[in-house]
């Protein structure tokens, strides 16, 4: 039908019309050769048959000179003296079980150097390589490399000194994906992987020295030093390990229970132990002191959020719980005026306002030129309304606080 269209197109006379094109083409039309005409929207292009048997040509001819360079090189191999003691880099590379790649990697790292020269009849040179040298390679890849065992190609050899990544991570007692984690972090950085193998291993004493630092996640155990005290280790972002004291009677309430470190805020205040039960996260302090869900507070006497003995924690009522607080950092967004609780600054009169919160309302305490003069103020009314509870600015008295912020200035200007 194209051919038609064709015919039509150019004309009656279509054997003008080949023979122009034979003259167009050398003359190769008016030999004999086949002359095609193809379709295309909007013009007339002329494909020559030739030309594609032509290119069939030539990759046959390549396909051929391929095979003759294959077979001349295996005949290369084969006319190859080999000396006894030494083979070549065919018999390199199947002694160690390695490929090509990995044979010219070591020799570029100086583990393998070859012995001599060889030379074929035809007076080309190939590498030559003594059998004693790659034995003693293959004994100390063995020792302290990893490699995969002949014949077996998921069976890794781990040296002596090294453990797998999963052996690593039962050692800090945290998930495969905890240690993989911590060494993208850059935490753990003693882990190697040899040439050509996908498995990675990690040095024993690297790892015992950095479970000896950082400490490692285990059941709650007895402490050493102190009779009727537990230690909970607890989980945390960090690699750094934690872990909160506990009386014995209250190990049942951990024991089969992931406990994890909170911390929630720079004073440290609001940092609090969480036990998992049942996927629901619980407070450690509350757990013990049988208030969870009840609403009210527990606190710690000496403030360490670790330490939840029976002895440290006090339960109180939020409102009571917030006379322990210390002083607030910012307001608003915007730092406060004073370093002190209960201090703030008077912009109308200048001078310093000392005030405390009972029962939700506000009492003043008089204004002072002096801030310290107000944080006294507010020590002295702390005390006598809260007692033993109060957050105080000078636990010590204001002759403490201030020799030690002499120190502290001094220590400054020295640096």
């Amino acid at each position: 039908m194209l051919q038609g269209l064709a015919r039509q197109e150019v004309g009656e006379d279509f054997g003008a019309a080949e023979a122009g094109v034979g003259d167009f083409l050398g003359g190769e039309a008016a030999r004999g050769k086949r002359v095609c005409f193809k379709f295309s929207p909007g013009a007339w292009p002329i494909n020559v048959g030739m030309g594609q048997a032509r290119d069939r040509r030539k990759r046959a001819e390549r396909k051929r000179g391929a095979g003759r360079r294959r077979e001349d090189a295996q005949m290369d191999v084969r006319r190859r003296p080999v000396r006894e003691g030494f083979v070549d880099v065919g018999g390199a590379c199947a002694m160690l079980k390695a490929s090509l790649s990995a044979l010219t990697e070591w020799q570029r790292q100086g583990k393998i150097a070859f012995a001599r020269w060889g030379r074929t009849p035809e007076n080309k040179r190939y590498r030559l390589f003594a059998v004693a040298d790659l034995e003693r390679f293959i004994e100390h890849k063995r020792a302290e490399t990893v490699f995969v065992e002949p014949g077996a190609p998921e069976t890794y050899h781990v040296p002596e000194g090294y453990v797998r990544a999963r052996q690593a991570a039962e050692m800090f007692g945290v998930s495969y994906k905890t240690l993989r984690r911590w060494e993208a972090e850059g935490r753990i950085a003693c882990g190697t992987r040899a040439l050509g193998a996908k498995l990675k291993v990690y040095r024993v004493d690297e790892l015992r020295r950095l479970v000896a630092e950082c400490g490692t996640m285990s059941p709650p155990y007895e402490d050493p030093d102190r009779p009727g005290v537990w230690r909970v280790p607890l989980a945390g972002h960090g690699m750094q390990r934690k872990e909160a004291l506990i009386d014995a009677a209250d190990v049942p309430l951990v024991e089969g229970h992931r406990c994890h470190f909170s911390a929630q805020g720079p004073n440290h205040e609001s940092d609090t132990v969480v036990v998992v039960v049942e996927g629901a996260w619980c407070n450690l302090r509350a757990l013990v002191m049988g208030v969870h869900g009840s609403g009210l507070r527990v606190s710690h006497r000496n403030g360490d959020a670790l330490d939840c003995r029976r002895a440290n924690l006090i339960v109180r009522t939020p409102q009571a719980l917030s006379r322990g607080y210390g002083k607030q950092t910012a307001y608003g967004g915007r730092p406060c005026s004073s370093r002190f609780k209960g201090v703030c600054f008077d912009k109308q009169t200048g001078k310093w306002r000392a005030s405390i919160v009972v029962d939700y309302k506000s009492i003043q305490l008089g204004r002072h030129g002096d801030e310290l003069a107000a944080a006294e103020a507010y020590d002295e009314a702390a005390k006598e309304l809260f007692g033993a509870e109060a957050r105080l600015n000078f636990p010590d008295g204001i002759d403490a606080y201030l020799e030690r912020d002499a120190r502290e200035r001094e220590t400054q200007l020295a640096a």
